[in-house]
């Protein structure tokens, strides 16, 4: 469990790693109750992604999940950014 502090999610979270079906890590935080929360992570197979790495979202209601995870020790910010249609999704390696 994991204190996430976020423009939309905050408290407590419990951290939940799948895979999208076309490949890649999936991220999502739950509450304590197992109540979806957010999906931090979106799926873009057309895009390069390193090895270990994620697509994380930072828009609408993910609006500060990026930089929360990173404090709370999930994934490491990296400095590389994909076009989503009309946002971006910024990468960062999960630790």
């Amino acid at each position: 469990m994991i204190h996430i502090s976020a423009k939309y999610c905050k408290g407590d979270m419990n951290v939940h790693f799948a895979t999208y079906a076309k490949g890649g890590k999936c991220i999502s935080l739950h509450e304590p109750n197992g109540e979806l929360v957010c999906r931090a992570t979106v799926c873009l197979p057309d895009h390069n992604l390193q090895a270990g790495c994620v697509w994380l979202k930072g828009w609408g209601e993910n609006e500060g999940v990026p930089v929360a995870l990173e404090k709370a020790g999930v994934v490491q910010l990296i400095p590389l950014f994909a076009q989503s249609g009309y946002v971006i999704a910024q990468m960062a390696k999960v630790l």
